[in-house]
């Protein structure tokens, strides 16, 4: 048995994403591909346009033959933590040959090259990063400069924001599974962040802003057609989840903010200070921002806090045994996939009494994932059964 594995959020899952599970099959030449997923909340620090089951369901209608839950700790963390432990899930599944992801350039052995160059940060990389935060720059940021100076022949897997997130994916396999086999695949289609609605690879950037403006039939060439039969159902939830996060700000005394995943460096202050001056949420966020704490960050502390998830969780739960939770399956390849993800490192969650034998970390993670599916759950006004396994 080999096991091919992808990372995703899908939100929602495009025509690109299509083409892309397609060539992760043809690439990997696997029997199985894994699929694990961000779960209601994704890294923008938002919810996802669709809940976490009709997203598996669109991801097994187009070609995976499970999907397997991110859990939320993970899933609206930094890029670093995001990779870390989808990785670390999937390298507990016994059969598991490669991880494919998407990209805008480069080879499987560039990014293992620029993977081990990062795990080591010499002296002279260190007092490059040192420089550039000192300019004013993000972590991530200031790393990419460091790299392109001192790597100039790499600086092209440093330019797009899907070629990052597949070093850090490099990286989480050298730590955790290093004999997996990396496949990059090229993107088709519009840019990661393009706004402009093509004609039939739209970005999910622009889809989501298409959907938003009401543009649902425009929308709807650019993905597949179980998904566009969903884009009718969408409504707009993130005002609604803006104005909770918001509220749960305001009521979190700073020195538990502190304690908040990436916030650091006396922002806790910063974001309580701007809460005082204004009642917006985009205004919050717009303020915030700067060059060294970009949007994404802040929105990512503000959902943290509001959904409760700290720094010293997210530490445990990468430090810790935890689960594989299954979403979906193919009907016709069910006993498979049950057979070999049963056989993994970590339990299988297929059903809540599966859930009743967790124990320690695995347990509080779990615990964490329940609480973010209910709040999820009043955000959208819909209330869904947290422990069912879909078969499609």
């Amino acid at each position: 048995m080999k096991i091919c594995a992808t990372i995703c959020e899908f939100n929602p899952l495009h025509n690109g994403h299509q083409y892309f599970l397609e060539q992760a099959k043809l690439v990997s030449g696997a029997d199985l591909l894994v699929v694990i997923m961000s779960g209601e909340f994704v890294q923008r620090g938002e919810c996802a346009v669709f809940d976490k089951y009709t997203r598996a369901k669109h991801a097994v209608l187009c070609g995976a033959d499970c999907v397997l839950e991110l859990p939320v700790p993970f899933a609206t963390a930094s890029a670093e933590i995001f990779a870390k432990g989808a990785v670390k899930l999937l390298a507990a599944i016994p059969h598991l040959d490669s991880i494919c992801f998407g990209v805008e350039s480069g080879t499987a052995a560039e990014y293992e090259k620029l993977a081990r160059i990062c795990l080591a940060e010499s002296d002279e990389v260190r007092s490059a990063i040192q420089r550039e935060l000192r300019e004013g720059e993000s972590l991530i940021r200031a790393r990419a400069k460091a790299l392109c100076v001192l790597h100039p022949g790499q600086a092209h897997l440093l330019s797009s924001p899907n070629n990052m997130l597949g070093i850090e994916y490099a990286k989480a396999v050298q730590k955790y599974r290093p004999a997996v086999h990396l496949l990059p695949i090229l993107r088709k289609g519009e840019a990661y962040r393009s706004t402009e609605l093509a004609s039939d690879f739209s970005s999910a950037t622009a889809i989501r802003l298409a959907c938003g403006n009401g543009n649902v039939e425009l929308a709807k060439r650019n993905v597949p057609p179980c998904v566009a039969e969903d884009l009718e159902t969408v409504s707009p939830v993130q005002e609604r989840l803006e104005t909770l996060v918001f509220s749960a700000l305001l009521s979190t005394p700073s020195e538990k903010l502190a304690l908040v995943p990436d916030c650091t460096e006396g922002l806790e202050n910063r974001l309580l200070s701007i809460a005082e001056r204004t009642n917006d949420y985009a205004a919050l966020v717009a303020e915030a921002t700067s060059r060294r704490y970009t949007s994404a960050r802040i929105r990512r502390i503000l959902l943290a806090n509001y959904l409760g998830i700290s720094a010293s969780d997210l530490a445990k739960f990468l430090q810790g045994d935890l689960y594989l939770r299954l979403l979906a399956v193919k009907r016709e390849r069910a006993e498979e996939c049950l057979s070999e993800l049963g056989n993994a490192e970590f339990p299988l969650l297929a059903r809540k009494r599966d859930f009743d034998y967790l124990q320690g970390i695995a347990a509080d993670c779990a615990k964490t994932e329940l609480k973010a599916f209910r709040l999820s759950g009043f955000v959208r006004k819909e209330l869904k059964n947290p422990y069912m396994t879909l078969f499609i």
